[in-house]
């Protein structure tokens, strides 16, 4: 598989640009193809702002932070290759575990050494094969690539395994290996490692020391030895580290608040006639970890309920039990628990509202698995009461900021799922299609197609959206700015 398009343009238009950036770590992953791609750079840090212009040009959102410096995270959906990228960009190198609050200062250095990724360079030593031909496809597709000198990524992969992560999993492990052979084939990049690492060993570390930890599985001896690591880096800066660790503690455990505040969320609505894929799609999109999306449903199955009352099952049992035998005293029983019932669902479907006004001030994607539209289904209000329950509800529900309508004929819904017929499913369809003028914001998705390109598709424009809504607040630039 090729780099994702969203890369490949943002990569040229950092060259072109002149911004001063490296990737970290994890190039071979670069090519290999996976649902969420996270891409670790360092950037000038004169030339971040400039980054964030040019990264939103390409499609990326700046994701919030809180909690998370000296991270920034720039985050993009490609729709081609159906993938995730997100960019964790840092303009200085800082270490520790949970947070990264001890500093080490070689973020210049690695920036001045960087190298365009060439296999014939810097890469040739490395005895694993596969890691040669994902990499030599990454070259092949991309001619802007920068990656730290063999040198700096020993210096900084190690320390990123032992004192973020506290082991070495086997890839990092081997990678490590492959630069330390190479490094005691030609003495200048292990005396550039000994040299970056000499402020910051431990009493008693030496390159053998250091060979040994890389090898090291026992988990209480790799405690041990980040410990002594942590221990070196703090004396260094002791102030500064401790500052940095309260204020990263401090904005993790305001960042609810601060959702609420600066971010927050969409509604989406979406409708469908049965056999759609509506709900497949709505707990699809729950599994989007960057979309921090909530299910709300708005129907009346209440076993697919999400939200709302526990006592919504208890009326619905006693009043059918009550139907299912006739007497008098069970007819006089009825009319006050349908009386409770109407308040019930009322007051649920309230409740289901305040509950997706809540999640979208928190910042979450709110995805409801049908909406107040479906009132358009129904027949048409006879009583007083049903009139009253309607307007109520739609008052107190604002619109969606985006409804998709998945469409497909009666013929090919009725194969699907086999409930209803084709005749009264393509009222549905032919019902929902003619709301496209009272509804607004409507996206009608052709559903046809498999589950998975629909679900693309959707990502895609959920994603467009969010970004220019983060762009109208004046934060960041859109694409087309």
């Amino acid at each position: 598989m090729a780099i994702e398009a969203s890369l490949l343009k943002l990569f040229g238009a950092l060259e072109e640009k002149g911004i001063r950036y490296s990737l970290l770590r994890g190039f071979e992953e670069l090519a290999q193809e996976e649902p969420v791609k996270e891409i670790d750079l360092l950037v000038a840090s004169s030339q971040r702002a400039e980054f964030s212009r040019i990264a939103a040009r390409c499609g990326f959102m700046e994701a919030p932070r809180w909690g998370y410096e000296p991270h920034y995270f720039y985050v993009a959906y490609d729709r081609e290759a159906a993938t995730w990228l997100k960019l964790d960009v840092v303009t200085e190198l800082a270490y520790g575990k949970p947070h990264r609050w001890l500093r080490v200062d070689l973020a210049e250095q690695c920036l001045a050494w960087r190298q365009k990724a060439d296999l014939a360079g810097a890469r040739s030593s490395t005895d694993e094969p596969s890691i040669i031909a994902n990499w030599q496809l990454a070259i092949d597709n991309c001619q802007f690539t920068y990656v730290l000198s063999p040198a700096d990524e020993f210096t900084t992969l190690f320390l990123h395994c032992l004192l973020d992560k506290g082991m070495f999993r086997d890839a990092r492990r081997e990678r490590l290996l492959a630069l330390k052979n190479r490094a005691e084939k030609e003495i200048e990049i292990k005396e550039t490692i000994l040299k970056n690492f000499q402020p910051y060993l431990p009493a008693g570390v030496s390159w053998q020391t250091i060979a040994e930890i890389i090898q090291e599985t026992d988990r209480k001896a790799l405690t041990k030895h980040r410990k002594a690591f942590s221990g070196k880096l703090f004396r260094r800066h002791p102030l500064g580290s401790l500052a940095r660790n309260l204020r990263t503690r401090l904005m993790r455990r305001m960042r609810p608040l601060l959702f609420m505040a600066k971010r927050h969320g969409i509604w989406i609505a979406l409708l469908a006639p049965d056999g759609a894929g509506k709900t497949t799609l709505a707990h699809s999109l729950l599994k989007e970890q960057f979309l921090r999306a909530k299910l709300i449903y708005m129907g009346t199955n209440l076993d697919s309920s999400t939200v709302g009352f526990p006592t919504s099952k208890w009326l619905k049992k006693r009043i059918k039990g009550l139907e299912s035998k006739k007497s008098r005293l069970n007819k006089l029983l009825l009319k006050p628990l349908k009386m409770a019932n109407y308040l019930n669902r009322l007051l649920e479907q309230w409740y289901r509202v305040g509950a997706g006004i809540y999640y979208k001030w928190s910042g979450r994607t709110v995805v409801f698995d049908r909406f107040i539209y479906d009132a358009y289904l129904a027949a048409p209000a006879k009583t007083a009461g049903q009139k009253l329950r309607r307007w109520l509800i739609r008052g107190a529900c604002p619109p969606a900021d985006v409804t998709y309508l998945l469409d497909a004929p009666g013929e090919m819904l009725y194969r699907r799922k086999g409930e209803h017929s084709p005749e009264i499913l393509e009222k549905q369809r032919q019902t929902f299609l003619s709301l496209r003028d009272k509804i607004p914001n409507m996206v009608i998705v052709d559903a046809t197609r498999s589950a998975d390109h629909v679900r693309s598709d959707i990502l895609s424009d959920i994603w467009k959206i969010y970004r220019l809504r983060v762009s109208r607040n004046g934060t960041y630039e859109s694409e087309n700015d």
